[in-house]
C-alpha cells in the first residue's frame, strides 16, 4: 500500500521516528497497531457493557467459585 503525504508530514514523521530509535515507516507501523489495538479493546469494553446490561455476566466471586467447582480447585 501506497500513502501520499507532503514534505511536511514526511520530515515530521520521520523526526518523531528518529526520537524513538526507528525507521519512518517502523514508526508508521506501530501507529497503526496502536490505533488497531485501541479499536479492538474499545469493541471489547461495548461488548462487556451489553452482557452486563443484559444479565449475562456474574460476580466474580461467584464465577471463580463455579469454575474452582468445575476444575477442582479454590481459592
Amino acid at each position: 500500500m501506497a500513502v501520499v503525504i507532503s514534505e511536511d508530514t514526511l520530515a515530521n514523521v520521520a523526526e518523531r521516528a528518529q526520537r524513538q530509535g526507528l525507521s519512518a515507516e517502523a514508526y508508521l507501523v506501530r501507529l497503526m497497531t496502536e490505533s488497531d489495538e485501541a479499536a479492538d479493546f474499545t469493541i471489547a469494553v461495548e461488548s462487556g457493557l451489553r452482557d452486563l446490561d443484559q444479565g449475562r455476566v456474574s460476580p466474580a466471586r461467584e464465577a471463580l467459585l463455579t469454575m474452582g467447582q468445575k476444575f477442582g480447585f479454590s481459592r
